[in-house]
Parts: C-alpha cells; sequence; structure tokens
C-alpha cells in the first residue's frame, strides 16, 4: 500500500521527471508521479499527486519540506504540500484513525502549510491542515485541521477558541462532521 501526498501552483515546466528529481535531490525516493492536465487544452493544471512507498515517508515529506525551496526551480517555487484525499490511503479496519476540527474566520492570505504550523505547534498530534479554495485557487476563509490523537482535537476545540496569531481575526473552531462516501 502506499501513501499519496497532493501538491499544487507547479510552474508548466515541472514535469513528472522534474518533480521525481526534486524529491530525489532532497533524498526522498518516490514511487510516482501525477502531474493533473487540463481536461480542455491538455496544458498542465498546475497541480499532482506524488506517491510513496509508505506513511512514514510521505509525513516526513510533508512536514520537513512544506513550505522549503523547490530545488531547480525557477522564482524560487516552495513545496505545497498536503495529504491527498482520494481512496489510496489504507483502511484501519473500520477504526477511526483522525480527528478533524472546521476552522473559521480565516484571512485570505492564510496557506495550508500556516494553518498546519500554527496548530502541530502546540498539538504534535497535528497530521495536516487544509484551506478551502475556490475554483479560481482563492482561500474561502476556512479550512480543517486533521490530528492523530482525539484528546487534542478537544483540547484544540477549548483551548484554540477565538485564538488571534494566524492571520488577523480570532479563529471560530468546530467539531468537523466527517465525510460521507455516498
Amino acid at each position: 500500500v502506499w501513501i499519496s501526498l497532493w501538491f499544487w501552483e507547479l510552474d508548466p515546466a515541472m514535469d513528472q521527471s522534474f518533480v521525481a528529481r526534486a524529491f530525489a535531490s532532497v533524498g526522498e525516493n518516490v514511487t510516482g508521479v501525477k502531474i493533473i492536465r487540463n481536461r480542455l487544452t491538455g496544458a498542465p493544471a498546475g497541480y499532482g499527486f506524488v506517491e510513496f512507498l509508505d506513511q512514514s515517508t510521505a509525513e516526513r515529506c510533508l512536514h520537513s519540506l512544506n513550505g522549503q525551496p523547490i530545488p531547480g526551480a525557477a522564482h524560487h517555487k516552495l513545496f505545497k504540500l498536503n495529504y491527498a484525499n482520494h481512496n489510496r490511503t489504507p483502511v484501519n479496519d473500520g477504526a477511526r484513525s483522525d480527528f478533524s476540527l472546521y476552522i473559521g474566520d480565516l484571512t485570505h492570505d492564510v496557506d495550508d502549510f500556516q494553518l498546519y504550523d500554527f496548530f502541530v505547534r502546540r498539538y504534535p498530534s497535528c497530521r495536516a491542515g487544509k484551506v478551502v479554495v475556490d475554483d479560481l485557487g482563492h482561500s474561502r476563509g476556512f479550512g480543517f485541521v486533521r490530528f492523530r490523537d482525539e484528546r487534542e482535537q478537544k483540547a484544540a476545540l477549548v483551548e484554540m477558541q477565538s485564538a488571534v496569531g494566524l492571520g488577523g481575526r480570532p479563529l471560530r473552531i468546530n467539531l468537523a462532521n466527517p465525510k460521507r462516501d455516498d
């Protein structure tokens, strides 16, 4: 079973071999790269998926490379990574392995990495942050944070309510409704 991360803000010249070389140049091996293309034009859509053999490699890349410069990229491009949400992640025998919070009132300058970083500094089981964007890639002003530990999720729900320091507004936090598979 392999694990995928998705990445975005790729330049059109960044093809599959470029992405694989970028990870290899920082000592990480990927098992596959898929660049998503515009269905109408066939041109690269600016995002894609990178696959890893195991969860620990994917997590290490997510946490150590996210926000860092991409080797060999023009214009000082940074790695922008997050967990992929498609059905290729391992099944955990029906047990719930992630606990999510809805984070509202985000300013439009907050990105996935900043959201994740704001929570992981206080809650080490924080796995990922995801700011929801519209079709043009602009923030919709809310996002989600995922935790491995339910106790930390519940603590963050109380302790971070109305917290400031991420963007310019106090955060509004609620339990996230689980995704339905229908």
